[in-house]
């Protein structure tokens, strides 16, 4: 039997993508509290580095090529070691702003509590330093987990049916087939009578080399909320929690009906 084990413990998610639109290009608007950012968030982010584009213009006097425009900036926290099987060290937290997005990766995640509280946070803390008008509008929120599991058994042991349960996404067919898969699916769905929501769902397996041949399993889910209603800045705080709590409350119903008891067990779902 396959003993299929989560990424970390004691959950499976690999890394959570938080992400707000607005509907203003902040790098272009707001360069000069773009680059202060880092000073205002010296405490949580120690690394900082600017996103430069190139440009190409079309002009009467011809093409104007533009090199190393000011596209953003890219802040990410201490570089530590992680309790990954996978990954020595890496930041725990990535903050990347540019043109009209806003987003955040969690690379350690704990528990929902307390990850979407500190970005709740960093979200205010963000809009506060670049002091937008109420004329930019929140355009749109994403949420993303990427789930991973590791079997510690051999290749030959690999049975992918002791992680996944059959379902409308897991058929029987491709539970059977015990081999390197790749499902990709899509569909919009509806989160408290709101506007739709675009899903994306990626399960796939994948062969880890080492001293033993073993398998790994991936879920990534991604979440697209488009905010028709125009929602202002001022508004940020209760609509932004509330669209992630929403989001992350849908993706814990999904990848709940992927897996096994066994190993929502493990996982605490």
């Amino acid at each position: 039997m396959t003993d299929f084990k989560p990424i970390r413990t004691p959950n499976a998610v690999d890394q959570v993508v938080f992400v707000i639109k607005i509907s203003q290009n902040i790098s272009d608007n707001h360069p000069d509290t773009l680059k202060s950012l880092q000073q205002t968030l010296k405490e949580k982010f120690v690394v900082s580095n600017d996103i430069t584009m190139n440009k190409l213009e079309v002009t009467p006097e011809g093409m104007k090529n533009q090199l190393n425009i000011f596209g953003g900036v890219e802040l990410r926290s201490e570089i530590l070691n992680q309790e990954h099987k996978l990954v020595g060290k890496r930041a725990n937290w990535q903050l990347r702003i540019s043109g009209d997005t806003i987003q955040i990766n969690c690379f350690n995640y704990t528990t929902w509590t307390k990850v979407s509280s500190y970005v709740n946070t960093l979200y205010s803390d963000i809009f506060q330093c670049l002091a937008l008008s109420n004329e930019a509008l929140i355009t749109e929120v994403v949420l993303q987990y990427n789930d991973t599991f590791i079997s510690e058994e051999e290749a030959e042991s690999f049975n992918v049916a002791n992680l996944f349960s059959k379902s409308k996404f897991m058929t029987e067919n491709v539970i059977e087939q015990n081999s390197i898969w790749h499902l990709n699916s899509g569909w919009f769905s509806k989160i408290e009578n709101e506007n739709s929501v675009l899903n994306v769902l990626n399960i796939s397996t994948h062969t880890i080399s080492g001293e033993k041949v073993r398998y790994m399993a991936k879920i990534e889910h991604l979440q697209k909320f488009d905010v028709k209603t125009k929602i202002p800045i001022s508004d940020k705080t209760g609509f932004i929690s509330k669209m992630f709590i929403s989001l992350h409350t849908e993706n814990k119903a999904l990848v709940s009906s992927l897996l096994t008891e066994e190993i929502k067990e493990q996982i605490g779902l």
